[in-house]
């Protein structure tokens, strides 16, 4: 999630190629704080993965169906 809004294989993959520029359009980051984020599935990597967003100050929704026996 970090690197994605990091932008950080675009930028990595220009600095391989030798076309990096310290100003270009993809220095435009954003960041995960107060951000909305949507978890499918809320068992023991779900709830790791809101508890590390929210420690990032990210809104946390999620989605869990439940098995009724």
């Amino acid at each position: 999630m970090l690197a994605t809004l990091r932008r950080l294989h675009p930028l990595s993959a220009s600095l391989k190629a030798g076309t990096w520029q310290g100003n270009s359009n993809l220095m435009n980051t954003h960041e995960l704080y107060d951000k909305t984020l949507g978890i499918v599935g809320f068992g023991n990597i779900g709830k790791r993965v809101a508890h590390l967003a929210y420690g990032f100050g990210a809104n946390i929704i999620f989605y869990e169906k439940l098995e009724i026996p």
